[in-house]
């Protein structure tokens, strides 16, 4: 039987620096909270990501080598790992220490272990990237070790209450609205092999169509009333706002405010309608407490995002991102289902991404269509074979 894992991350508003950290398994049954400093934590996460960054300059070489990266960000991956039991405070030792052979016992004994986290914004850990490597693990072993690919790892904000949301008839699917930096996708878009290109762009004239601007945003979201909804951002961006040129920015707080529903408008019958984020943007994860995009898509009726790490190479990132989409409002998989399958298919690019998001929602049935062979090779790259 496969094991379950919950974790939760509060903030400890008495207390500057620290946030208490809560094992339980799926009943809700397990440890009494213990106490870790944040600041070591945060430096580790700020390592991992500076890491992820240097994959894209690799990526971007003939033939790629990532030995090096996964070397190293599964070193700092461990330490993130062993940070979360042993970075207590004294008074909390026994609870850390117990909370830790327990977590051992489920991780060695379960098969397909699935993970949820609920985070606090404080600390904005890339959940996806600790690891379970150690001194003896092989190199080519390594990139299994991650918590992305070893566990089914998902993240939510530890506010959200994602109620019973309804999936999408087959006859349909999700409202889309497809919010991009037209410079920068054209530039992307035009890189690529027509086929592809004609492909991703036909996609994303989805009812209700592309918005390349902020006020392109709020014109689009009128578009979909109360329907089911994804809202796909490709551009550039930081962990605080997304960007569609020099002189328009969309920060998280702006984000939240146009995109909330009022909960009147989610009602149908027993179920709720939704809105769920694709932030196809560099480093969109890492904005803190009320100014980031973790906070910003936990509104009732939001289901929160899936992410960028780190700042991402524009060709990968709109391949990534159209695939992603493909899986979920075509194949209908659910948002864990989708981004394990791509976190094994694209190694190592694909742990840029990072799910902030209930990973049990399905945002469609599945419905006929096939991605082309163009998509098949290791993160998108003629140069990488399976």
């Amino acid at each position: 039987m496969a094991g379950v894992v919950n974790i939760n991350v509060k903030t400890i508003k008495a207390q500057e620096g620290y946030v208490t950290v809560v094992w339980t398994n799926a009943d809700g049954l397990g440890f009494q909270g213990y106490r870790v400093h944040a600041k070591p934590l945060i430096e580790l996460a700020s390592k991992a990501r500076s890491i992820l960054h240097d994959f894209g300059d690799v990526y971007r070489a003939p033939s790629p080598n990532f030995t090096n990266g996964i070397v190293q960000l599964a070193g700092i991956g461990r330490e993130l790992r062993e940070g979360l039991f042993t970075y207590y405070i004294s008074a909390d030792s026994a609870i850390a220490r117990e909370s830790l052979d327990w977590f051992n016992d489920v991780t060695a004994t379960s098969p397909g272990v699935t993970i949820t986290v609920a985070a606090d914004p404080i600390l904005p850990l890339p959940w996806g990237l600790l690891s379970e490597a150690n001194d003896s693990t092989p190199s080519i072993q390594l990139y299994s070790q991650f918590w992305a690919l070893r566990f089914q790892v998902a993240t939510t904000y530890n506010a959200m209450r994602p109620g019973a949301y309804r999936t999408s008839n087959r006859d349909g699917g999700p409202k889309l609205i497809s919010a991009l930096d037209q410079v920068v996708f054209e530039k992307a878009s035009g890189a690529l092999h027509r086929s592809q290109a004609d492909i991703i762009t036909s996609f994303l004239n989805r009812p209700v169509g592309k918005a390349f601007s902020s006020k392109g945003c709020r014109i689009r979201w009128k578009e979909v009333g109360n329907e089911n909804c994804v809202i796909y951002f490709y551009g550039h961006a930081t962990g605080r706002e997304l960007r569609f040129g020099e002189s328009d920015a969309l920060s998280a707080l702006s984000f939240r405010n146009i995109f909330r529903r009022e909960s009147r408008q989610l009602s149908s019958g027993d179920k709720l309608s939704y809105v769920l984020s694709i932030l196809n943007g560099c480093a969109t994860v890492t904005g803190q407490e009320s100014d980031g995009f973790l906070e910003a898509t936990s509104d009732f009726g939001c289901c929160g995002f899936i992410g960028a790490e780190a700042i991402v190479p524009d060709q990968f990132a709109i391949l990534f991102g159209h695939e992603l989409l493909h899986l979920l409002i075509v194949e209908g998989l659910t948002v864990r289902a989708a981004m394990t399958k791509l976190w094994h298919k694209h190694e190592p690019m694909a742990l840029f991404y990072g799910c902030y998001a209930p990973p049990s929602i399905s945002v469609s049935q599945p419905q006929p269509g096939e991605l082309p062979p163009s998509f098949d090779s290791v993160n998108y790259h003629p140069g990488m074979a399976r």
